[in-house]
């Protein structure tokens, strides 16, 4: 098994819509200790195409699970980590994480710089009025990688249009996708006044209470 959690790692990832084309980055640096967890620093780059720097969260791993302190919570669920993946699970198990089910479709073999590690295969469903499962659509991760579409977006959503380029731990190449678009770079922000949540999930108006993100800048409705 091949920990996700490491120091320099570091994912580029691509975003590409009728209107916006960029890559931006994802980098684990810096040592914390949040709740008495020892944590890596996640930061991103250039995410929202607004060529900005910003930090995303304190991940750790336990167990094969990858757990992050989010910074922009209530003061009274700080402390709390969100559970981002789960790589003990099995074909069969079904996950509520992100607000949704992940059932486990499928575990494969896949190499990664050379070694066997599992690539997982997920089922996103929510339940509808009548609380049946209504299906997302379909997301994967990578033992050691990640989501494919994105570390913490990872959902099949509409106007989540990202895809993993590649993950590499301080400078050696641990993943790359074969049909990954590469050396195809934008600043232009994302300057229509469309208004995204936290995950960069597109919203179809403006939170009552909570962050967004508009223009590519954070904003606050308290």
């Amino acid at each position: 098994y091949r920990p996700l959690v490491e120091q320099g790692k570091k994912w580029t990832y691509h975003h590409d819509t009728y209107k916006y084309v960029y890559d931006y980055h994802y980098t684990l640096e810096g040592d914390t200790v949040v709740a008495g967890k020892d944590c890596l620093k996640m930061y991103s780059e250039n995410r929202y195409g607004d060529g900005e720097r910003q930090y995303e969260g304190a991940l750790f791993e336990e167990n094969k699970k990858v757990y992050c302190f989010f910074p922009y919570k209530e003061e009274s669920s700080i402390e709390e980590p969100a559970l981002l993946y789960d790589f003990g699970c099995e074909v069969g198990n079904v996950l509520h994480m992100n607000g949704v089910e992940l059932v486990t479709q499928a575990i494969s073999a896949v190499e990664v710089n050379g070694k066997s590690v599992n690539r997982y295969d997920f089922q996103a469903q929510q339940p509808d009025e009548d609380d049946e499962p209504f299906v997302i659509g379909n997301l994967s991760w990578i033992e050691g990688v990640g989501a494919t579409m994105d570390f913490f977006g990872m959902l099949p959503l509409p106007g989540n249009y990202n895809s993993l380029v590649a993950c590499e731990v301080n400078g050696e190449v641990i993943y790359q996708s074969a049909t990954s678009i590469q050396g195809i770079k934008s600043n232009t922000p994302n300057s229509d006044g469309a208004i995204f949540d936290l995950q960069g999930r597109r919203l179809s108006a403006t939170p009552a209470k909570g962050i967004y993100i508009q223009n590519g800048k954070k904003r606050i409705v308290r």
